[in-house]
């Protein structure tokens, strides 16, 4: 990681934690980003560093790739929420999948953008998160991602039962853990599995692990 001053408080420049664990990708994007007059006060390869350098530096937007190994740019945005830190954070992510984007809606982000986005578009996110907005993708189904958002607002019953499901316990497990029957587990099972579009329980766990939505389970 590389840190950089801050610049004068009079400066116009948008100050930027960057944020992505190939090393190629995140050297063309501050390129980018500095030849539009922004300015990327750190360049992070992970998350941790990413989180430490937001509360550190406290730039104007986070740009962070949602999927780096072990902590992840949705990682990084929960905690920046739950850190109280007035930082916006938007995911730079190569899936086009609402119910990634509805996750991290949750999560505090403020906006979403798809590697494939033209950099024009990825400039005018930093202007417009920074000044209070928030931007997502132009390819973003809207459609879809209000079905998405919809599906993220299940029952805590329901988050229960989706939070054993994938920690790989089975509907008796479930029905044992929660004091409720197996029927009633597999109605739970069932709701959610038709929320979120899945084809059956393997693909739900997956689509929920993908999203991370177990790790809102659990907090």
């Amino acid at each position: 990681m590389s840190d950089h001053p801050p610049l004068p408080p009079d400066s116009r420049r948008l100050r930027i934690v960057l944020a992505d664990d190939h090393r190629l990708l995140r050297q063309g994007l501050r390129g980018l980003l500095q030849a539009a007059e922004c300015e990327v006060v750190a360049d992070c390869g992970t998350g941790p560093e990413a989180l430490s350098a937001i509360g550190r530096l406290l730039p104007d937007v986070a740009l962070l790739d949602h999927s780096m190994p072990g902590m992840t740019g949705l990682d990084v945005t929960r905690a920046v929420k739950n850190g109280g830190l007035s930082v916006p954070c938007v995911l730079l992510s190569s899936f086009n999948d609402p119910l990634l984007v509805a996750e991290s809606i949750r999560c505090g982000a403020r906006g979403y953008l798809l590697k494939d986005d033209a950099f024009e578009e990825i400039a005018e996110a930093m202007r417009v998160v920074s000044t209070g907005g928030t931007y997502f993708s132009a390819a973003l189904d809207v459609i879809k991602l209000r079905e998405a958002l919809n599906v993220l607002a299940i029952t805590s019953r329901e988050a229960d039962v989706l939070a054993l499901l994938v920690k790989g316990a089975s509907a008796r497990e479930i029905a044992n853990e929660l004091g409720i029957s197996h029927r009633t587990v597999e109605t739970y099972r069932d709701q959610l599995v038709a929320k979120f579009g899945a084809r059956n329980t393997t693909d739900l766990v997956a689509r929920a692990i993908r999203a991370g939505f177990c790790e809102t389970c659990e907090s």
